[in-house]
């Protein structure tokens, strides 16, 4: 896959610049970033590769995030709704540069479980757009409707059926 911002794509762009260099010196970020477990380094990374076009950077240090706020690796649909709650909390405040308050999801989360919580996310229109985004950025893993399939036993079949269309609309063309 040929990222918008790669030597191929855009050779002009890169005309100048030492590409082989460019490239080793990511793989050394990337190596540090599979060790850091500091939150705050780790959305330095982000910032800094959004304004350099190193999109492997960027999208290894977001999923290193995303994986830090995790609370538990153990795989349910509760671990999973708080993973995808943490995810797009750190898109929203990365996109809009202010934290965003998800008490009111958090709450409804223990209230009404994560099956209530997920149905309802993918009816809200920022969190669409933020679904799309991580597709782009090839984090489709990450994402609700992902979630929705991996769980698809405890969701109908319609609201899976729903969830593949999304991410077929979205432009993922992975394996479900």
């Amino acid at each position: 896959m040929t990222h918008l911002h790669s030597a191929e794509y855009a050779p002009h762009l890169y005309a100048d610049m030492d590409i082989p260099a460019i490239h080793a010196r990511n793989i050394t970020i990337l190596n540090a970033i599979e060790r850091c477990s500091e939150p705050a380094r780790l959305r330095q990374w982000i910032y800094n590769a959004d304004r350099r076009g190193a999109l492997e950077v960027r999208n290894a240090a977001f999923r290193r995030l995303a994986l830090l706020a995790e609370k538990t690796p153990e795989d349910t649909l509760s671990n999973a709704a708080l993973r995808c709650l943490s995810v797009y909390r750190i898109r929203l405040n990365h996109r809009r540069c202010y934290k965003v308050n998800m008490t009111k999801y958090q709450l409804l989360l223990n209230s009404d479980g994560p099956k209530a919580l997920l149905e309802d996310l993918t009816s809200r229109r920022r969190f669409k757009e933020i679904t799309q985004r991580l597709i782009e950025m090839d984090l489709a893993d990450l994402t609700i409707e992902a979630v929705m399939v991996r769980f698809q036993s405890k969701f109908s079949k319609k609201t899976v059926e729903a969830a593949k269309a999304r991410l077929r609309d979205y432009g993922f063309n992975g394996h479900f």
